[in-house]
């Protein structure tokens, strides 16, 4: 199966605009720093920018936060708190 039939409504500038809208105003900044308030500052030109991305395939993955995680000894032998 291929997804290129739905692609279209994904870098639609109107179905991203509402995403935006939609998104809670006071969260926290994401891991780019970018605010909700920040992004909104040129938001016509940022949506413009993020629809042609995505329809080059060229959006990057998010970065993700290294989160050590405790392993099931350290928990056994009351190291870590579970």
């Amino acid at each position: 199966m291929r997804f290129t039939a739905l692609l279209h409504h994904i870098y639609d500038r109107e179905a991203l605009r509402a995403a935006y809208f939609n998104l809670k105003r006071e969260a926290a900044a994401g891991v780019d720093g970018q605010t909700w308030r920040h992004y909104g500052e040129q938001l016509e030109d940022n949506l413009r920018a993020l629809a042609d991305r995505v329809k080059r395939g060229r959006v990057p993955g998010q970065a993700a936060r290294a989160v050590p995680l405790a392993s099931r000894a350290a928990v056994a032998a009351g190291a870590i708190a579970a």
